[in-house]
């Protein structure tokens, strides 16, 4: 694990830890959520099923084990934000379709949200988009479709962590 120091906007020192625990396996193009002194890494390619938390005071892995629910699916391009004590992972592949997962990390479940996807009519899979948390709203910005580069913004908005609807798609014309 490597951290970068930086002194008003200017690099200043790279850090490596060494970890140790449940170390997940090598990977790229995975996602990264920051809760507190916790970062939590799912997917990506050469990865494997499930959520891995790594606590930033002791530089300690361990592998999430979630109840009640399904394993992640492995996938990789997709996007992560937090919402609460929620991690949102949305599109990706090869999951082929808007799918929206929803982490709960109190509970320690999962919640695959599909309706999102039942609005979304001839639409094909999204992956290697933005997205980030507005208030209470998730706006997702451009990616790849398996027809080409997307730059459309679909905007959903939360009823609670594990209720979206969607509220707009705005395809921007270049």
């Amino acid at each position: 694990v490597y951290t970068l120091q930086l002194k008003n906007h200017k690099m200043v020192l790279w850090n490596t830890y060494t970890t140790r625990g449940d170390i997940p396996y090598s990977s790229y193009c995975h996602s990264a959520s920051v809760i507190g002194n916790y970062i939590f890494i799912t997917g990506g390619y050469g990865s494997s099923e499930g959520l891995y938390k790594l606590d930033t005071d002791k530089w300690t892995w361990k592998k999430v084990t979630l109840r009640k629910s399904r394993l992640l699916p492995i996938r990789n391009s997709h996007s992560a934000s937090v919402f609460g004590h929620h991690i949102l992972l949305f599109g990706g592949l090869p999951i082929g379709r808007y799918e929206l997962d929803v982490i709960n990390l109190k509970r320690r479940d999962c919640l695959t949200i599909v309706p999102v996807l039942e609005q979304l009519e001839n639409t094909t899979e999204l992956s290697s988009h933005s997205v980030t948390v507005f208030g209470k709203k998730l706006v997702i910005f451009g990616g790849c479709r398996s027809n080409g580069r997307c730059n459309t913004v679909l905007i959903l908005d939360t009823v609670s962590p594990s209720k979206f609807y969607v509220r707009k798609i705005l395809d921007n014309k270049p």
